[in-house]
């Protein structure tokens, strides 16, 4: 495991037994279907991939995802939801749903979108500003972020990795 995978390994580890010592977990239970970002996170959490007895639901939802797709199901946990899509991509294979992959593809890529939203929401600059590499960006951003701001009130547990978190002071 490299430097960056461990850092960020560490942390989720960390977040997801305290959560699960809380909750008097044994395991945990994915919501959705099995991916390489699921068992990228077993890995990290060093836990098996099955268990008996209590288990917290988790997701596998990075942070592009569940700012312009919101959460979906509901889970206790989003261990990846503090790493953009292109951050995530570092370690594993990144599956972006249709509505992310549709908007990359008007970025030239995750990465430029990526870019864009950590300008608007962690380095906290203006629309214009944020967008100014992808102005056609601009709107359909904004407006899935409105869209999906209901459903991101009400998440599970988001360990801190970044400057601004959802759930913790991360609010749009």
């Amino acid at each position: 495991m490299q430097d960056a995978e461990a850092r960020v390994a560490f942390v989720i580890r960390g977040v997801v037994r305290q959560a699960m010592a809380d909750a008097g977990a044994r395991g945990l239970r994915l919501i959705g279907g099995a991916t390489a970002a699921s068992h990228l996170v077993h890995r990290w959490c060093e836990l098996p991939a099955q268990t008996e007895g209590p288990a917290l639901s988790f997701s596998i939802l990075n942070k592009t995802e569940l700012l312009l797709a919101g959460p979906g199901e509901r889970a206790d946990l989003y261990p990846l939801g503090d790493l953009y899509a292109s951050e995530l991509a570092a370690f594993t294979e990144v599956e972006p749903s249709n509505a992310v992959a549709g908007l990359a593809a008007q970025a030239d890529g995750l990465a430029d979108l990526d870019a864009a939203l950590r300008r608007l929401l962690d380095e906290r600059r203006d629309a214009e500003t944020a967008f100014a590499h992808a102005p056609r960006l601009r709107e359909p951003v904004l407006g899935r972020l409105s869209a999906t701001r209901f459903r991101r009130s009400y998440m599970g547990i988001v360990p801190k990795l970044g400057a601004r978190t959802i759930g913790i002071d991360l609010f749009i």
